[in-house]
């Protein structure tokens, strides 16, 4: 595939699974914002754009993915902080 086609789909994959990060604004009272199944798209498609920035660095996404999901739990959960004040 042609690198420049790549590169787009990096970009259309990263911005995805931050858009999945954003904590959406519910439209009835709950108790806490679901982690799931949000955060799961987001982690997919963050993966994804990351095998193809490093596609010969593996050890470079088992080290950014994980960090993702990490950063992904504490979103969620600063999210749920804000949300209950």
């Amino acid at each position: 595939m042609h690198p420049s086609l790549l590169r787009i789909a990096e970009i259309v994959l990263l911005f995805g699974a931050l858009f999945f990060t954003l904590p959406y604004v519910p439209s009835n009272n709950m108790e806490s914002l679901p982690l799931l199944p949000g955060a799961a798209f987001a982690l997919v498609l963050f993966a994804g754009s990351r095998a193809l920035r490093w596609q010969r660095s593996w050890h470079f996404l088992l080290f950014e993915v994980p960090l993702f999901a990490l950063f992904l739990f504490g979103a969620n959960a600063v999210a749920n902080l804000l949300y209950s004040l």
